[in-house]
């Protein structure tokens, strides 16, 4: 399971909220686990014993510099793991996914944020670039990115800053925008 952002509601949500994301998160890594004990997800040299949520914090958990996130905090207490600059890949025999994730970012960085990280896809692994950003084909007259300045050269692109689902396609890239689980607006 992979989830581009916008876990919680607010930057900093209840203890019993952050309680009840334990739980879940705990949870869903263990019944994975127990379903599929072949396959193997690593981040850097950590290799994970369950099979963790895969995230990203949104902006709904973007915090000032300096301060933890709620996803952070659930990525060292092993309940998901955030993939915010860092590969994730994931192996079941001889094939493997590889996710790398921009979290979300004020949108008037964005671009320069990816070309200056030079995010790149691995080789020879299925690749997935998971981020949290305004996307101008989609909310055109909005802050936000364009396709044409994703990073090139993944196999699929996945966003989770748009609330609700969407699939585009170019000639080089497919993003799919998930949506949200919880109905949203912009209007009352």
């Amino acid at each position: 399971i992979i989830a581009a952002g916008d876990l919680f509601d607010v930057r900093v949500p209840k203890q019993e909220v952050v309680n009840e994301g334990i739980k879940l998160f705990k949870n869903t890594s263990e019944a994975m686990h127990a379903k599929h004990s072949n396959v193997t997800v690593k981040k850097s040299d950590v290799v994970y014993e369950n099979l963790p949520v895969i995230a990203i914090p949104g902006t709904h958990e973007r915090r000032t510099k300096g301060l933890i996130n709620v996803i952070d905090m659930l990525d060292s207490g092993g309940m998901l793991v955030n993939c915010h600059n860092k590969h994730v890949t994931i192996e079941k025999d001889t094939e493997r996914v590889s996710i790398l994730g921009m979290a979300g970012v004020p949108e008037e960085y964005a671009a320069e944020v990816v070309k200056a990280a030079k995010f790149a896809p691995q080789l020879e692994t299925f690749n997935i670039f998971m981020f949290h950003q305004t996307l101008r084909e989609v909310i055109p007259m909005a802050p936000g990115l364009t396709m044409d300045e994703l990073p090139p050269g993944f196999d699929l692109y996945v966003n989770g800053h748009i609330h609700w689902r969407r699939e585009l396609k170019t000639s080089d890239k497919t993003l799919l925008i998930p949506g949200s689980t919880v109905i949203t607006q912009m209007r009352k």
